[in-house]
């Protein structure tokens, strides 16, 4: 039998993962704090990009000889900057598109499509494993091992059965938590390259691919140390992000709520 405490973790990892994402964001579009149409634009600009650069360039990349003599620094550095080319250049299309014509990038346009990019990596990184572990063990749970082997076969049975049973609670609720601070750390580079990209200043937007690369790459790195060292060092990287961003989402904020001629620009304010 599956726990109880393994199904709440089960059940924690999907409201945190998916269901506070979406909710959040359409409570706040349906107030009209942020843009509909940037959360839309990140959702399906960070598909894209993924879909049609950064997964056939890692495919590429595993086919070319000699790829093993990296070792482990060099395949989370190629990790990592296949990350940064795929979403930073998602970041970088979806500014250009919601500013086209000459329209002001502002600060909910940032929060809006740091949401929609956050909700569509969601389903890329954890896609329906969470929904079919749940059912999956509510499944053993009513019909019991055998008469889940007899349904899917008793080889296929016994190794759902062990997954789900030797695996601790607070693994599953890994996820969400990781997924938690991943609402914190996608408004966050967004907000950082839309900012640069208003205010004309590339060194912010070399900023979040840089802060990008070192999140992914490190990530990498640590997780043959074990989940939880990857997952402290999510943490940790999405309060630092969350330090950083929080004033100069603020000032970016004021700037876009006097409106122009009322207040300075981010540019002149930064200065």
């Amino acid at each position: 039998m599956v726990s109880p405490w393994s199904i709440a973790a089960m059940v924690f990892t999907l409201a945190a993962a998916i269901f506070a994402p979406i909710l959040l964001l359409a409570v706040l579009c349906a107030a009209k704090i942020l843009s509909w149409k940037s959360a839309i634009a990140g959702f399906f600009l960070y598909a894209a990009c993924q879909t049609c650069l950064r997964l056939p360039l890692l495919w590429l990349a595993y086919q070319a000889p000699g790829l093993g003599r990296l070792g482990a620094v060099g395949g989370a550095c190629l990790m990592a900057l296949s990350a940064v080319l795929a979403e930073e250049g998602a970041r970088l299309a979806g500014g250009k598109f919601l500013s086209r014509g000459g329209g002001r990038l502002g600060a909910r346009d940032a929060l809006g499509y740091g949401l929609g990019h956050c909700v569509a990596e969601t389903f890329f990184v954890m896609g329906i494993a969470s929904f079919t572990n749940l059912a999956l063990a509510f499944a053993l749970n009513n019909t019991g091992l055998a008469g889940y082997s007899q349904a899917f076969g008793q080889q296929a049975a016994l190794e759902v059965y062990q997954t789900l049973t030797n695996t601790p609670p607070l693994q599953f609720a890994a996820g969400g938590l990781e997924r938690a601070a991943y609402l914190v750390i996608q408004p966050g580079l967004t907000l950082l390259v839309f900012y640069g990209l208003r205010a004309g200043r590339k060194r912010y937007i070399a900023l979040a691919a840089g802060i990008h690369f070192l999140l992914v790459m490190g990530t990498a790195l640590m997780q043959p140390h074990g989940l939880w060292a990857g997952e402290c060092y999510i943490l940790l990287a999405a309060g630092l992000i969350f330090s950083l961003c929080r004033p100069l989402l603020e000032r970016y904020w004021r700037a876009d709520q006097a409106g122009p001629g009322k207040a300075a620009e981010p540019a002149e304010q930064g200065k």
